[in-house]
């Protein structure tokens, strides 16, 4: 897993798949931008039917809007959703299309807030 922006040293990618909903987080080390986004490359291709990108209760410091882009080999991407968030805890249907690398990235600006995410989830299955 990786981004394309600056992470808080204590706070990196490990702790967007550990299992655990409280402190500490997956936070960036500074502004949120557009086009800040998280890779994730899968060990072998699955079908993925949801992603799943909690930050359940820092109101502040989600994305408000995000795109989640498919690839199979991590060049050719396919956008599969872009839109604004509507919680804080976002459930994204990906509709079962199977996929190698995803990437979720941040479609706006922030004002003046890291983006911080509790949890991500990926649901679906290996081929």
């Amino acid at each position: 897993m990786t981004t394309n922006f600056t992470l808080k040293k204590r706070n990196d990618v490990a702790y967007l798949t550990d299992g655990n909903l409280s402190w500490p987080k997956f936070r960036g080390a500074e502004t949120r931008k557009k086009g800040d986004a998280i890779t994730i490359e899968l060990p072998q291709t699955a079908v993925i039917s949801q992603v799943i990108v909690n930050s359940k209760g820092m109101n502040d410091n989600y994305s408000r809007n995000i795109q989640i882009d498919f690839s199979m080999d991590g060049k050719n991407w396919i956008t599969l959703l872009q839109n604004p968030a509507t919680s804080d805890v976002e459930v994204s249907e990906t509709l079962g299309r199977a996929a190698k690398y995803v990437r979720i990235s941040n479609q706006i600006d922030s004002a003046g807030q890291p983006w911080r995410i509790s949890e991500l989830d990926l649901i679906g299955s290996y081929l």
